[in-house]
């Protein structure tokens, strides 16, 4: 079983950071969304996907992901096993989504590779007078460098984000199996926990 967060880290100031952190993401991307609606939307005609369902599903998963972070949050301060329970499940489905719809629209972007360069170049070309092309290079070439540069980035940021949010999913898991042994009295003596003063050692 973990018994750190980050190695160094105590596994209850750990998961308070971790709910703090996905409780500011979730509410700077409901914020986002409703800022940016209709220039998301205004795509519509341009992508392979139907924006609008993916808006309005993308505004839910970020509002429940508020409330479970919450749950997260304000569990692990007053040491509720059923609050850390629910942030617990939630942030493990919301990894294990987070990881097929990544590893997903990776693979979708890699196998339509040139159908997507294909529709850069024609934009590019019509957009010619909007937009500088970098120089020396011509609308096929600057679309084939992009695409380049996204399925590599996309591709370490698929890798290496996934890895961290499993990684979190479990020092929550970690925190909860400890919350459960607390209530089956099995003494856990780890002071590192928000540290307090000798006479209050029978915390864990």
């Amino acid at each position: 079983m973990i018994q750190k967060c980050c190695c160094c880290i105590p596994l209850r100031f750990g998961v308070l950071i971790i709910a703090l952190l996905d409780l500011l993401a979730s509410v700077a991307a409901v914020v986002y969304l409703c800022i940016a609606r209709e220039n998301i939307l205004s795509y519509r005609d341009s992508t392979y996907v139907n924006l609008d369902a993916a808006y309005y599903v993308a505004i839910a998963i970020s509002g429940i992901a508020i409330a479970t972070s919450l749950f997260g949050f304000i569990g692990t301060i007053v040491q509720k096993r059923g609050l850390i329970n629910i942030f617990k499940f939630v942030y493990w489905i919301m990894a294990i989504l987070a990881l097929i719809v990544t590893a997903a629209t990776w693979i979708f972007l890699l196998v339509r590779r040139g159908d997507i360069i294909s529709s850069c170049e024609v934009y590019a070309d019509n957009a010619t007078g909007e937009y500088a092309l970098p120089s020396g290079l011509d609308a096929g070439e600057a679309c084939e460098k992009t695409m380049t540069g996204v399925l590599v980035g996309g591709g370490v940021g698929v890798v290496v984000g996934n890895i961290i949010s499993i990684y979190f999913a479990c020092v929550i898991s970690a925190y909860a199996s400890r919350l459960k042994q607390r209530v089956q009295h099995h003494p856990l003596r780890d002071l590192e926990d928000f540290p307090q003063t000798s006479y209050k050692t029978s915390v864990y």
